[in-house]
């Protein structure tokens, strides 16, 4: 078999891949869209995610260990919806408002919801043998119509320390330990009073102690309304301290015996708590660590008993934010904990400065989720190369793309293989003229992909063209299939026919080519192309010589 034949029968099979692609992709690309199935794989990776992989499994024989697994997948289930309900991630789903685009939105949703009770009958039907996990089939998408396809990973960071409300329980866990610190040491202040011996001099330190008192909730309400930080905060009432002593000096009376060492006993408070050695010891007492936080938040009972223990007014703003905290927030199911608190140990963690801490946190839970998403996009590929592989052999049953009596047709019929080659030919040339430089240096390796996805929709406009104008061996046509049937295989040794056993393997080469996808055929016709013009190129100039 010569190399021209051999190029001819290439252009001929590859054009005919090419435009059983464009019509696999554009199916595939519907279903895409009516399924919603990239927003639905990217919601089912989210709760796998939060699941720590799902790598738990019923237990035949421990029924509260299955109940037990069965609250923490609703508890996990429950977390992703709200998560997809929270406004960051839920005005990623930019959705058109015209009526048409509300009227398509109902038909799809309508589709999608048939299809799952459908697939939920069959799981019925059958007893879970369709799918892996024993998950019945339900639609994620029941309580909205739409989601978003895409979700940036800092997006998703935020979202979930907003929805843990993580800065709030941290900065109420150290508000209440402030609350406790206050109390103590004014308390330990007015035990010192008493030891004056004089009572205007008494009078004048606690009058001023209740300013103190004042003082000190004006600092501590900036601090819980995240105006002012922990470490500024232990300066301020340190401040106040000092100008407390400096008042009592001033204007306790010198004659009262009592009157040095109550000075010594407030520099000895000053010092025990604010002195630049025992600073941050005191941060590190008053602010929780992320670890803390999480333990907290996982449970609500001990949060609330650490922080009521503290918070003795039902009436101040503190007890109500946290009402509200403990009101709002979610259950954080074991597998998520155990990521977080891991994620957590990755970040060091800076004295007195939750919030820099948190950024850090939320630093590290977006390269989890790039992660996590790099290795689902890997799933995603692999189902949609099935998906692919399924709709290319329907396409081929369909069509009746039989790549091994294609293969012989065109090797046998001289005027369909040079009917199909040159048609082949006219559409590269006149897709490639459009899109050609003025200098004419477009060739066939030096196409952009832009260009080739440019290239490929003048393609699929003469797709209807090219099937009208050349007769290629695909079809259900009585002379095709008698055609056929003649190139059956037998039993070896015999002459025993196997009917359709060669158009099942020509369908399903069909059906693996047909997968790849236009734009691998378009570019490897394209080169295929380049080949035969070099060739003719080459036996010119030997007929010349």
């Amino acid at each position: 078999m010569s190399l021209p034949l051999v190029i001819d029968i290439a252009l001929g099979i590859i054009f005919v891949y090419l435009i059983l692609s464009l019509l696999a992709s554009e199916i595939h690309e519907l279903l895409t869209t009516i399924m919603q199935w990239r927003a639905d794989h990217l919601k089912r990776s989210i709760r796998l995610m939060l699941d720590g992989g799902g790598s738990a499994k019923p237990d035949q024989n421990t029924a509260e260990k299955n109940a037990e697994l069965d609250r923490v997948t609703q508890a996990t289930e429950s977390l992703t919806d709200r998560l997809y309900a929270h406004p960051l991630i839920n005005t990623l789903n930019q959705e058109a408002t015209g009526q048409m685009a509300v009227l398509f939105r109902k038909l799809s949703s309508g589709f999608v919801s048939a299809s799952y009770k459908f697939a939920s009958a069959l799981y019925s039907i059958f007893g879970g043998a369709l799918t892996k996990d024993g998950a019945k089939p339900h639609n994620p998408f029941s309580a909205q119509a739409s989601a978003p396809s895409y979700i940036p990973a800092d997006t998703f960071a935020q979202t979930v320390i907003e929805t843990f409300e993580l800065s709030k329980v941290g900065r109420l866990v150290t508000l209440s330990r402030l609350e406790e610190f206050k109390r103590q040491q004014l308390k330990e202040i007015l035990r010192q009073v008493k030891h004056l011996a004089f009572q205007e001099s008494q009078d004048l330190a606690t009058e001023r102690l209740r300013q103190i008192a004042r003082d000190y909730e004006q600092i501590m309400l900036s601090f819980a309304e995240g105006n002012t930080p922990l470490y500024a905060v232990i300066n301020q009432m340190a401040q106040t301290l000092a100008g407390f002593i400096n008042y009592c000096e001033t204007f306790l009376s010198l004659d009262d015996a009592a009157r040095p060492y109550f000075l010594y006993q407030l520099a000895y408070i000053r010092d025990k708590h604010y002195s630049e050695a025992e600073k941050p010891a005191l941060i590190a007492s008053l602010k929780p660590d992320l670890q803390e936080i999480l333990t907290l938040v996982r449970d609500k009972r001990e949060l609330f008993h650490e922080l009521r223990n503290t918070i003795t007014d039902t009436d101040s703003q503190v007890y109500k934010s946290l009402s509200a905290v403990l009101h709002n927030l979610p259950e954080l199911p074991p597998p998520l904990q155990e990521s977080l608190s891991a994620i957590a140990t990755n970040v060091k963690q800076r004295s007195g400065d939750l919030e820099e801490d948190l950024r850090s946190l939320q630093s590290e839970i977006e390269s989890w989720f790039d992660k996590s998403m790099t290795r689902a996009s890997g799933v995603y590929k692999r189902n949609a190369r099935g998906i692919a592989i399924l709709i290319g052999f329907l396409i081929a049953v369909i069509t009746n793309a039989d790549t091994l009596f294609i293969v012989d047709s065109l090797s046998r019929d001289s005027v369909l293989r040079a009917t199909v080659s040159e048609f082949a030919t006219s559409q590269i040339q006149s897709s490639q003229a459009q899109f050609q430089t003025p200098d004419g240096a477009d060739s066939v390796n030096s196409a952009t992909p832009e260009q080739l996805n440019a290239e490929l929709d003048v393609i699929k406009r003469n797709v209807r063209q090219s099937l009208d104008d050349v007769t290629l061996p695909l079809g259900w046509d009585e002379p095709m299939l008698e055609l056929q049937a003649e190139g059956e295989w037998t039993i070896p040794m015999t002459d025993v026919p196997l009917p359709w056993v060669k158009r099942f393997a020509g369908w399903g080469i069909s059906a693996i080519a047909i997968s790849m996808g236009a734009s691998f055929w378009y570019d490897l016709l394209r080169k295929v192309l380049g080949l035969k013009v070099g060739n003719s190129g080459g036996e010119s100039s030997s007929r010349g010589s």
